[in-house]
């Protein structure tokens, strides 16, 4: 099953970046980057998961449920946010993948 994106979890923008100037060197070509950012939330983690890194999605939802049972046995909330945290990582970081020039 593949989930879409809500708006909020998914945006895409293009950034142009300037060279610094170097002497006898024409710098006023520019790159357009396009950069696709995720939300910090587990709905839009595992949207991103689903789409770009299938194979690690059920991995993130059976590791933030294990992370959120054990919170609410022992009332320790970091431990469900250090699990989106990293996953966070990782989904953007197979949501844009590196490219080579």
């Amino acid at each position: 099953m593949q989930m879409q994106l809500s708006a909020p979890a998914r945006r895409e923008g293009t950034t142009q970046l300037s060279v610094p100037h170097v002497p006898g060197r024409d710098t006023r070509r520019m790159a357009t980057v396009t950069v696709v950012a995720i939300e910090r939330s587990g709905p839009a983690i595992r949207a991103a998961l689903a789409e770009h890194a299938p194979g690690d999605e059920h991995r993130f939802a059976t590791e933030l449920r294990d992370a959120l049972a054990r919170a609410a046995d022992d009332l320790d909330p970091p431990r469900p946010q250090a699990v989106l945290a990293r996953w966070h990582v990782l989904a953007t970081m197979a949501a844009n993948p590196r490219t080579r020039r």
